[in-house]
């Protein structure tokens, strides 16, 4: 186990009336940020935030996320104490991390290759040792030793590595220190909250938590070609160039104008992906999107996908059920269909779309499902048992229209909470998903590069706990 230890019990100098840890840097306190940089540090197994002069202060106005405060009552003893209280805390770690509650400026990409350096290691900045500092079982040993205001960097036989990423100043103990700060951290994002990990499990493997929804990439009434081809094209291939890896689409989008789009695109860049399609849905001779749920319209609309879309196989086929939420016959006969088409090749991984808890539950009885695509966002907070519930059973929800509120009184707060958080209302309402639930993987749709980006941009969105209580009290 590799432990993370943020040293944040010393009485500190004081900036007015606050303890320095609770300065603001950009509306968050020093420790928050700090906290919430650690804590996105995927390699760390545990992480432990050692409190003591202002322990009472801190824990009511700090989010400690996956971090487990421990208030260490010898901190008036020195440095050697507070670390002892952490390495204590952290008896089953074989390697610790070991950073300061006054670096808010810390970059997790760096604290990551920390976790790889040997023990003894220690960090530097134009030459001289900071922190983090990597201890190991022998400086475990040495720390339960110490005594005074002697610490990690006193006791450690490794290497010093050149940090300058981390952010400067390195040491938060004067006013000038704390506006350099504010200075360098300006307009900076602060990191994700702990609470919104960067990924989620889909298919059986980690994907970052925003994907794309293809439908926009259609004409009027999702019908026919894109206004604009050469746009849609653009758009595919900076989603792919952002990072996103999760690409949801259907045949009867267009109809098949998406899969032409991604085939395409996928030909010119083939970076690995997850597609996810949806099939149970057709045109009638109106042009009306009417139910196709027989065991025949499921195949034919695989195949359908299969051959626009230039695979051999999909990593997930959604079933694309109608408004009724039984458990009905239909239903039963439409999934036994889908684990023939998963047996056969098609596809490997089994997801419903627009259905209820007695039908997840029932496929669960009946076979793995990697996924559920339902209606939810801050204006449509009805599936919110069901998001719960894919939670705790480890099934990623998609949920579409993942923007759906304009005009509500929930537009109205998310407009609100916008300019406050420098921040899109677009922005607002996908940050409040990502952090309603770690199995929540949106999937908004645009046909803009720049809505787009300011979409993706959303992943480094903190929404405070004031934020939060308020768009979830709007349920609908």
């Amino acid at each position: 186990m590799i432990g993370g230890l943020i040293l944040a019990a010393g009485g500190g100098t004081r900036f007015g009336p606050d303890p320095k840890l609770l300065a603001d840097i950009d509306g968050q306190p020093v420790l928050q940020r700090t906290i919430d940089a650690m804590t996105q540090v995927r390699a760390l197994d545990r992480i432990v935030v050692v409190l003591g002069a202002h322990a009472e202060e801190i824990l009511p106005l700090v989010t400690f996320g996956r971090a487990q405060p421990v208030i260490c009552t010898r901190w008036h003893d020195g440095q050697s104490a507070s670390l002892r209280c952490g390495v204590d805390a952290l008896t089953d770690a074989a390697k610790i991390v070991v950073a300061l509650g006054d670096q808010p400026l810390i970059n997790p990409q760096i604290v990551e290759r920390f976790t790889r350096e040997p023990p003894g290691v220690r960090a530097a900045y134009q030459g001289n040792p900071g922190h983090p500092v990597v201890l190991g079982p022998e400086h475990m040993r040495a720390i339960r030793r110490l005594t005074g205001d002697r610490g990690a960097r006193d006791i450690l036989n490794g290497p010093l590595i050149e940090s300058a990423d981390l952010g400067a100043p390195r040491d938060l103990d004067t006013p000038k220190d704390l506006a350099a700060i504010r200075g360098e951290a300006a307009g900076m994002r602060p990191y994700a909250n702990p609470s919104a990990p960067a990924e989620a499990q889909l298919a059986g493997q980690p994907v970052p938590r925003i994907g794309y929804g293809t439908m926009r990439l259609t004409g009027p009434g999702v019908l026919g070609p894109p206004a604009d081809r050469a746009e849609a094209l653009q758009v595919l291939e900076r989603a792919l160039q952002l990072g996103i890896r999760v690409f949801d689409t259907a045949w009867y989008y267009g109809p098949d104008i998406p899969n032409q789009l991604l085939a395409q695109t996928l030909r010119a860049d083939p970076r690995p992906v997850v597609i996810a399609t949806k099939l149970g849905w057709e045109y009638d001779r109106h042009r009306r999107l009417v139910p196709a749920h027989s065991p025949e319209k499921l195949r034919e609309g695989m195949q359908r996908d299969l051959r626009l879309l230039g695979a051999g196989s999909v990593a997930i086929v959604h079933l694309r059920w109608a408004d009724d939420r039984a458990t009905s016959e239909p239903f039963r006969r439409a999934l036994a269909a889908m684990i023939e088409m998963r047996e056969d090749g098609s596809f490997q991984h089994i997801g419903l779309s627009n259905v209820g808890l007695g039908q997840l539950e029932y496929a669960l009885s009946r076979t793995d499902v990697a996924s559920v695509s339902n209606s939810f966002s801050v204006a449509d907070q009805t599936d919110g048992d069901l998001v719960d519930f894919t939670a705790r059973h480890g099934i990623a929800y998609m949920p579409w229209l993942p923007l759906r509120g304009a005009g509500t009184s929930q537009a109205l707060a998310i407009s609100a909470w916008a300019p406050r958080l420098d921040a899109t209302s677009a922005q607002v309402a996908l940050a409040w998903l990502l952090q309603r639930a770690p199995n929540i993987l949106p999937i908004p749709g645009t046909a803009r590069v720049s809505h787009l980006e300011e979409n993706v941009a959303a992943r480094e969105l903190r929404l405070p706990e004031a934020a939060m209580d308020e768009l979830s009290a709007r349920a609908t």
